[in-house]
């Protein structure tokens, strides 16, 4: 017999994955930044790093906002709740 994956379980895979994805935006539109400066990624990374950790903030305070307001969950929400 399969045991049922428990909720707790669940709710963290989907936070999980909710913050991976942004954690990938972020890293592409900061990359898509960097070249457009013609620095380095890490360059700018260490020379504003309040502020990019400030556009990851922002980012996430975004995502939660629209999807949660909208849908009433996230993605993470959706993929991991088909799981039970």
């Amino acid at each position: 017999l399969k045991k049922a994956p428990s909720r707790l379980l669940i709710l963290l895979k989907s936070r999980a994955f909710d913050f991976l994805s942004i954690a990938v935006l972020w890293v592409i539109s900061l990359w898509l930044a960097s070249r457009l400066m013609e620095v380095s990624l890490f360059k700018l990374v260490s020379a504003s790093t309040l502020q990019v950790i400030g556009f990851y903030l922002i980012l996430l305070v975004l995502y939660f906002s629209f999807f949660i307001l909208l849908l009433g969950e996230t993605l993470g929400d959706l993929l991991f709740s088909r799981e039970k």
